[in-house]
């Protein structure tokens, strides 16, 4: 799958982008990756609102600290967060 969304990248002109990780290893990766959609679903779970063992289930995750790598959280759905508790007075 992997060669498959190279090469839909390729014809849809979207530049691939290498990183080099830190750390020991120093692998280099690319940017976008079929990979790379299995984060983005969490994470636009996540800003949903959908509950952590929802967002499990349906990504195939079989324990919550792999799963917790997955969940990117928009700063505006922290903001939304806060703004639900109560103000002291």
């Amino acid at each position: 799958m992997s060669v498959q969304f190279h090469t839909i990248l390729a014809k849809a002109e979207i530049q691939q982008v290498t990183i080099a990780a830190g750390g020991k290893a120093g692998h280099e990766f690319n940017r976008y990756t079929f990979h790379s959609l299995r984060h983005s679903y969490v994470s636009e779970l996540a800003n949903a609102g959908i509950a952590p063992d929802v967002r499990q289930l349906l990504s195939g995750h079989t324990d919550e600290k792999s799963h917790a790598v997955y969940t990117h959280t928009k700063l505006e759905t922290l903001r939304k967060a806060i703004e639900t508790l109560p103000r002291l007075q």
